[in-house]
């Protein structure tokens, strides 16, 4: 009898724990929701962590709270009434985020080399950083004046962010609010350093320029990403053309730059890719690398 009571009583201690264990899942100051709906966020016990390298206005702001609850999207965290609350609580935590990411990735630096979980462009704190100028490009759009308290040499050094996240925003924050640096040519040289997805987010906001001169050094650049730029970053970038608003003939022109996928056997999984993706956009591949 007492074995069972035991038994019992183990279970049913299992139990809470688990019940215990999936509520704090679904708490405000949450989740790595990518688990639930694929959104990013941080777990409970990274963001105790991370909030050691925070200023102590920042963690007493009661919008705190708010701005680390991930199930909350941007569009409805920030609005008319509070972009000025928001704006301060995100624009007091940059320094304090890129000085903690430089030092030790705020607290949660790789254990050893042996650590494959480690990303180093992805941690906890790249997250918050990049949910912060989210927050501030959603505040700029009721209160552009604000810009005036950003901090510029910043906002251009987060543009160097091992996080693609981080990279587009800070750049889609010289575009939109820095008017002394944001001519194509500057925001095109930035870009330039920009792999993968990053590289093509930011030549789509880029392209909505429609100067002859900024479209022609839209086009360089991607001439020169197809060219130069490893295929990983290359076929992102032709994944994301239909939302460039190209003509036919600019994407037959672009199209030469990709041949040379062709021409290597080695690339073969690769061509068969940019292949496909050119052919969506009634884009004859086969016929321009003849």
């Amino acid at each position: 009898m007492r074995i069972k009571i035991l038994y019992l009583m183990l279970v049913m201690a299992s139990a809470f724990l688990l019940l215990k264990s999936q509520n704090n899942t679904h708490s405000l100051s949450g989740v790595y929701a990518s688990a639930l709906n694929a959104n990013e966020g941080i777990l409970a016990n990274d963001r105790l962590v991370l909030e050691r390298n925070l200023r102590t206005r920042v963690l007493h702001d009661p919008n705190w709270i708010k701005v680390n609850d991930f199930s909350i999207g941007i569009q409805e965290l920030v609005d008319s009434e509070n972009a000025k609350d928001m704006f301060k609580i995100s624009n007091d935590s940059l320094d304090d985020l890129e000085s903690c990411l430089k030092k030790d990735f705020c607290g949660m630096e790789r254990r050893s080399e042996d650590d494959s979980y480690f990303d180093d462009g992805k941690t906890p704190g790249h997250i918050l950083l990049g949910r912060n100028l989210e927050i501030l490009l959603q505040s700029l759009k009721f209160n552009p004046e604000l810009s005036n308290r950003l901090d510029w040499d910043l906002i251009r050094e987060l543009t160097e962010s091992a996080n693609e996240k981080v990279q587009v925003l800070a750049l889609k924050l010289l575009k939109d609010y820095k008017t002394n640096e944001s001519d194509t040519a500057r925001l095109l040289k930035i870009a330039e350093n920009f792999k993968g997805k990053a590289k093509a987010d930011a030549l789509i906001f880029l392209s909505d320029r429609n100067a002859n001169a900024d479209r022609e050094m839209i086009l360089n650049s991607l001439e020169k990403s197809f060219a130069n730029d490893d295929p990983n970053t290359a076929i992102s970038v032709v994944e994301k053309l239909g939302k460039m608003n190209l003509l036919k003939s600019e994407l037959e022109r672009i199209a030469k730059y990709l041949c040379h996928y062709k021409e290597k056997g080695a690339d073969e999984h690769n061509w068969k890719m940019i292949d496909y993706q050119m052919g969506k956009l009634d884009v004859d591949l086969d016929n321009i690398c003849n």
